[in-house]
């Protein structure tokens, strides 16, 4: 029925879309919209709002290095495989690895031979860039 009153509609014909109109609440977009509140109860929005406000403020953390530096309510901005790349108010900061203690580098899977390997690799395009100048 809903195709007849578009065809309708498109086609220009007032008379024909005008004889359907009493038959458009059968659409299937006018059918679907009563039953949606009825599907969602109150306390499962409730819930995901809750959740979501839960794990914003669960991201921020407060690291110390084995020197003494604190960072304080920073979040995460990604993990490298040489350190930790931290946001704050005051800025962006690197962390590497091997100034965190053993806890840290554990949780953020910490690996020597893969930092050691990205390390090089970020030597030789250094030095392919000098070469090329």
């Amino acid at each position: 029925m809903c195709v007849e009153i578009v065809d309708a509609i498109l086609a220009g014909s007032f008379a024909a879309w005008q004889s359907k109109t009493l038959t458009f609440s059968r659409c299937r977009v006018e059918s679907k919209r009563g039953r949606i509140g009825s599907r969602v109860k109150h306390w499962q929005v409730l819930l995901a709002i809750l959740v979501a406000l839960s794990a914003s403020t669960a991201l921020a953390d407060d690291f110390k290095t084995i020197h003494g530096k604190e960072y304080k309510n920073v979040t995460i901005s990604r993990v490298e495989p040489d350190g930790i790349v931290l946001t704050s108010k005051s800025g962006i900061s690197k962390v590497y690895f091997v100034e965190l203690p053993k806890e840290l580098q554990e949780r953020f899977h910490y690996n020597p031979e893969e930092a050691a390997t990205e390390a090089a690799a970020v030597q030789q395009a250094k030095k392919t860039i000098t070469k090329c100048r």
